[in-house]
């Protein structure tokens, strides 16, 4: 049997203290959202073109912040930089809590509010990930990372249902407030973390940090070289242009069907969950399979659940289909990691990935203002089952664009 205290968590002290500040900060922050994404549809009366230009504009900020978060976290000091970017996410927040209290949010100081969480947010996870090598043992690093990824997603599945009904006895305030509150706190157990820091001067850190984005374009220059590499890099592309409104599109429905914010809070559970239950099944699956295959698996079922979402009007069917959507969305991205590391060599693995993942963000802007757009001129229902048949086409064009028996 298995012991907990084997876990990290439970011998190493700087790792506990991270996870304990990091639980009340994910849940908290998952109150943010649901909170920050059902006012966001009341504000702008779930005028699609409002709600999708508001979250096109989130989506800029994670894609300017993506290009200049991992070089910086590299060369500057981690706990500093965690908690910079926690405590100002906390002044967001009580600025918005602040505006919100007073009456005066409208969809400008929303759109304002989002674009600066999302450029600062990408610093945190770059900032952790540099962390964890600083304060974890080298043999204990896959351990810490596997139970902090299963912390939260566990939160995940949790508190969107929560803060669903937070909002609706206490109002969208508390859960503002309990973010800042949970931001506070992870602020106050980093600065208790201890470890020995190996910095090197600013002026050398900036100068390193220069010289690491004069290698994009070595980036760039291998993934056009490696014409696999360069067609899975547009097919992704394709993939978030096709799923990124599904969000946006699920909002609207339930907010104009009035489903409540109830029913939103269950729905993203269960998406959640389907993500979560999907991470106990990763140790049986065959290996037979290739990454690409799987990936191509997990867009099917996800185009079929999002499809029948479309289709169902109970909202019970809807929580289960939207439990193979997280399911399959998970099918679909473990194995694009996957794919990655098998493919590209460890020396540039981490320019050329996140090359690649950027590339593939740029079409979330413009797909969620076209489906902003689209969204008032036609139902969000039908939308959604478009998405699922184009995600479909997208599976079709996935086995011949990318020849998976090749692979």
């Amino acid at each position: 049997m298995v012991s907990f205290m084997n876990y990290v968590i439970f011998r190493n002290r700087d790792f506990l203290l991270y996870v304990i500040g990091q639980v009340l900060s994910e849940l908290g922050n998952g109150l943010y959202l649901i909170a920050i994404t059902w006012l966001l549809s009341e504000v702008t009366g779930s005028k699609g073109i409002a709600v999708g230009g508001a979250l096109s504009i989130y989506a800029i900020g994670d894609i300017i912040s993506g290009f200049f978060s991992g070089p910086i976290a590299d060369n500057l000091d981690k706990k500093r930089l965690l908690m910079i970017v926690d405590s100002l996410r906390a002044s967001i927040i009580l600025f918005l809590y602040v505006l919100y209290v007073r009456r005066s949010l409208n969809t400008l100081s929303i759109s304002v509010i989002l674009l600066f969480l999302s450029l600062v947010t990408p610093f945190f996870s770059a900032g952790e990930f540099t962390l964890f090598p600083l304060i974890v043992e080298r043999e204990d690093l896959l351990q810490a990372n596997g139970f902090i990824t299963g912390i939260r997603k566990f939160i995940g599945v949790i508190s969107p249902a929560v803060g669903a009904v937070i909002i609706s006895a206490f109002g969208y305030s508390a859960c503002f407030l309990l973010d800042v509150f949970s931001f506070l706190f992870s602020v106050t157990t980093i600065i208790l973390i201890k470890y020995r820091s190996n910095e090197k001067s600013q002026l050398q850190n900036i100068m390193k940090i220069q010289r690491i984005y004069q290698t994009i374009g070595d980036g760039f220059k291998f993934i056009k070289n490696s014409p696999l590499l360069f067609r899975f890099s547009f097919f992704t592309l394709l993939i978030n242009l096709v799923t990124a409104p599904f969000e946006l599109f699920l909002l609207l429905f339930l907010s104009r069907d009035n489903f409540g914010v109830n029913a939103y809070g269950l729905i993203l559970s269960s998406i959640s969950f389907g993500v979560l239950f999907f991470g106990f099944l990763t140790g049986i699956i065959p290996k037979r399979y290739s990454s690409l295959q799987l990936l191509l698996y997990g867009l099917i079922l996800m185009g079929i659940s999002t499809i029948f979402l479309g289709i169902f009007k109970a909202l019970p069917l809807i929580i289960i289909v939207s439990f193979f959507i997280g399911f399959g969305n998970a099918l679909t991205n473990i194995p694009l990691s996957t794919f990655l590391q098998q493919t590209i060599p460890n020396d540039k693995l981490g320019i050329v990935s996140s090359f690649i993942y950027t590339m593939a963000s740029l079409g979330a802007p413009v797909s969620l203002s076209l489906g902003g757009f689209l969204s008032d001129k036609i139902a969000p229902q039908i939308l959604i089952i478009a998405t699922g048949f184009l995600v479909l086409f997208l599976v079709i064009f996935g086995f011949i664009f990318l020849k998976t028996e090749n692979s």
